[in-house]
């Protein structure tokens, strides 16, 4: 069939001719005035559509094919002449904002062509534009492809750093294609197995972190360029935690953000300054101490004395550990003699919701035939489940909540943590006056579950001072996790009323660490958690107002050497450095070195005079490659294209391509009302959430569910309520 072979080959012969521009198109291409004109001369000859509006990308997608053959045949058959080579690049740049068109330039290899003209002097700029181009909303293979091209892009801003039309360009590339890959990248970069983290363990982030930081640190860094910097740094805290921590620099300016004018900002520096200090983290060895070892101490100085005798002795901690412990040993001798298993059970009940130390030691008596015989266990935990069945058996009032309680322990003590919550749910239902429950199932939930349950046990009537230092614990580290969480995760898009339930579990958290503190003996296991909690939680609060001395918090910081002394007395063991303590350390210890270094970026970033910013190095990029007019018909996206982002970018990373676009936006990081918190807490238990019902009489009280309306109603609410 000759036809039809004869046909492919005129085709081919006529790409060929096509790749040959006209000696007067190269001299006129030679003698044009910018890379524009280039473009428009280029696109000319080629018979390309017009780039710059929607009809004219529709017509590039349906004769894609062609355009791309005739283009690469120019570019290979020019390959010493760079004005050709460039404009063509330049025409690639402008199809690049189109999603389905920078995809198929991107697996033709268009990423080839566009190298070679970074190592030209005179296509350095044009290159890195349409980089640029190329990494703006791009996918993740096409993230990774560009991060290997970072030691490249790091020297040329070293060599270019103080360039204004350079250094931008080459940070927000930078930053496109490194921030991406390290949200999908683990703590353990050395060890994780995605793609990812391969190519971020061949790349020096020492040496890129060094030269980000050297440009936030001019005077004429913009807010465009501070927020992709920003993102960067936000994303590389768990990462790239060793760099950042090489780079003093670098950790200065997450603390110096922690009195950002907004909480997004300031809530997102928090959490970044704890991913830091996760990797190497030690785990707190004292929830794992005996704590009668420390009873055989030598005395305690005289200032830790003062402050025990200040408090009580017998109710510090110790005190605590000391009674419940003696009582349960003379229970259990007692036992060996009138064998009555509901009255141990009655009492170890009552003394497990008294302390979280349960001995359990071997039952011994002089005959331990007459033991092994009478005695259906032999060591302390083992009774529990035993007197558990004995009183079920004898079934009176408080009989049943007292084999609940103790099967939860028992539980607890074997770490099955959803039996023991299981249990409870059932004695809920039985009696929800019983704050051991909500304890017990607290600790088998995730983060709001949990805060909703401790809220809820702290309103028991049925509660101990040890439980109730318990449930305030576990409320303020959950409500502390969850209001962090919410704020890292708003953007410009996110409703207010999401701002201020972040806020409400910040306040939250903040109001139930200082009630901890307020009430627990100064000898308490979790006190120092709670002070590192709330010394962290108070600069996040007050914000701008933190004094650079941290004058605010000197009483908390003296709690805290006094916690430490007290372990250091009681226990004998160091100060593990745990993430909680290592971050808190960070913040303290560099605060006022960090606002020093990085004060003027902060009022920058605070300021609004970036509203109306568009960099001089970007303004000359838009209009060069892409009219106003046609960025704001490439938004409406109309289905033959997509201008989405593929992942998701920091927030003032979003708002400042938003600002530098021309569009109408509203601010980031609003300023939140903290006088609304109360309306998203629950009118009974306090509990933070942004899905309470509210009372249909007055409309103003708020509820976790029907419980917590039904306690209100009957303890307060009906005098109040307008029906």
């Amino acid at each position: 069939m000759p036809l039809p072979r004869n046909k492919k080959n005129a085709t081919k012969k006529r790409n060929r001719e096509t790749a040959l521009v006209p000696s007067s198109y190269v001299h006129r291409i030679d003698g044009a005035e910018g890379w524009e004109k280039v473009v428009d001369l280029l696109c000319e000859y080629f018979k390309i559509p017009n780039l710059n509006s929607r009809f004219g990308l529709k017509r590039v997608h349906s004769t894609f094919d062609a355009i791309w053959d005739r283009l690469d045949a120019a570019y290979t058959k020019y390959a010493t002449n760079l004005r050709i080579r460039g404009g063509i690049v330049g025409i690639y740049a402008k199809m690049c904002p189109d999603a389905v068109l920078r995809n198929r330039l991107f697996k033709l290899g268009v990423l080839s062509r566009i190298l070679p003209l970074l190592h030209e002097s005179c296509t350095h700029h044009l290159a890195l534009q349409a980089l640029s181009s190329l990494a703006h909303h791009a996918t993740c293979e096409i993230h990774l492809e560009l991060a290997k091209l970072t030691p490249i892009l790091v020297q040329l801003l070293e060599e270019y750093s103080d360039n204004p039309a350079f250094s931008p360009l080459i940070v927000t590339i930078l930053c496109h294609c490194l921030a991406p890959i390290q949200e999908h990248v683990t703590s353990d970069v050395e060890y994780d197995p995605t793609s990812q983290a391969q190519v971020l363990r061949t790349l020096d982030m020492n040496r890129v972190l060094k030269q980000i930081t050297r440009q936030m640190q001019k005077r004429t860094t913009s807010y465009f360029l501070l927020s992709h910097c920003t993102s960067l740094l936000l994303t590389s805290a768990l990462p790239s935690c060793k760099a950042i921590l090489a780079n003093p620099s670098s950790l200065n300016f997450f603390i110096a953000g922690l009195r950002s004018l907004h909480w997004q900002n300031r809530g997102a520096f928090l959490s970044a300054v704890l991913r830091l200090f996760l990797v190497g983290a030690e785990e707190d060895t004292i929830r794992m101490f005996d704590p009668r070892l420390s009873m055989a101490r030598k005395r305690l100085p005289d200032h830790l004395e003062r402050i025990l005798a200040d408090y009580g002795f017998p109710r510090s901690e110790q005190s605590a550990i000391l009674s419940v412990g003696s009582q349960i040993q003379s229970a259990m001798f007692r036992v060996m003699r009138d064998r009555d298993l509901c009255r141990l059970g009655q009492e170890l009940a009552g003394l497990i919701m008294r302390s979280a130390f349960f001995p359990d030691g071997i039952c011994e008596v002089a005959d331990r035939k007459q033991l092994d015989v009478s005695l259906p266990f032999t060591r302390s935990a083992e009774s529990l489940p035993r007197c558990a069945q004995a009183l079920r058996q004898r079934g009176g009032p408080h009989d049943l909540d007292n084999a609940d309680v103790l099967e939860i322990r028992y539980n607890l003590l074997n770490n099955r943590l959803l039996n023991a919550a299981g249990i409870a749910e059932k004695g809920l239902a039985r009696n929800s006056e019983m704050s051991y429950f909500f304890y017990a199932i607290e600790r088998s939930q995730d983060n709001t579950d949990a805060l909703r349950s401790a809220k809820k046990g702290l309103k028991c009537k049925q509660i101990t001072p040890f439980l109730r230092l318990e449930l305030l614990y576990s409320a303020a580290e959950n409500a502390a996790a969850l209001g962090l969480g919410i704020l890292e995760e708003s953007s410009a898009t996110t409703a207010v009323e999401k701002w201020e339930e972040g806020i409400a579990f910040i306040m939250s958290a903040w109001k139930d660490s200082k009630t901890f503190i307020a009430e627990a003996p100064p000898d308490n296991r979790h006190l120092s958690d709670m002070l590192y909690w709330h010394i962290l939680l108070t600069i996040v609060i007050r914000g701008p107002d933190m004094s650079a001395d941290l004058k605010e918090i000197k009483p908390f910081l003296q709690k805290l050497s006094d916690a430490d002394d007290f372990r250091k007395y009681l226990f004998g063991i160091p100060i593990c450095k745990t993430q909680l303590r290592r971050a808190q350390e960070a913040v303290v210890t560099n605060f006022a070195a960090a606002i020093a270094e990085w004060d003027n970026a902060i009022l920058w970033i605070n300021s609004t005079d970036h509203l109306r910013e568009i960099p001089p190095a970007f303004e000359c990029f838009h209009n060069e490659f892409m009219t106003q007019s046609f960025k704001e018909d490439l938004e409406l996206n109309d289905g033959c294209m997509n201008n989405t982002s593929n992942t998701n970018m920091d927030s003032a990373h979003q708002h400042s391509h938003q600002h530098s676009h021309g569009q109408k936006t509203t601010s980031a990081h609003p300023n939140v009302n903290t006088n609304n918190v109360v309306l998203y807490e629950c009118s009974w238990c306090g509990n933070p959430s942004a899905v309470l019902r509210k009372c249909s009489g007055c409309g103003k009280a708020r509820y976790c569910d029907a419980s917590c309306q039904k306690l209100h109603w009957s303890t307060k609410h009906k005098t109040e309520c307008k029906v």
